[in-house]
Formats: structure tokens, sequence, C-alpha cells
């Protein structure tokens, strides 16, 4: 976390934080990583509305 704004530089120093505030974590029943895996992506609809 920076130490001048208080911000994290990512998600993974976000969620590294969140793990080691308490009081957060007491609110936190489950904890689960998914595996990462390759995203499936396919062309937008031709009768899709352009300002979509």
């Amino acid at each position: 976390m920076n130490r001048w704004t208080g911000k994290t530089s990512g998600w993974e120093e976000w969620l590294h934080y969140i793990k080691l505030e308490p009081d957060t974590m007491e609110n936190i029943t489950h904890w689960r990583t998914v595996p990462p895996k390759e995203a499936r992506v396919t062309p937008f609809p031709a009768d899709l509305h352009p300002m979509l």
C-alpha cells in the first residue's frame, strides 16, 4: 500500500491487505482461489445496437 495515498497498486496487493485486516476477515466465512483459465470469447452479434 502506498504510504502517502493509502491506495494499493493492484488487485493482488489489495487482496493481500484484506487478508491481513482482522476486522474485515472476521466477516468472511469462506475464501477460495480459483485457478486462472483461458478466456472464451465470441464476436458480437451483427444485429447488436452500435450504442451498446
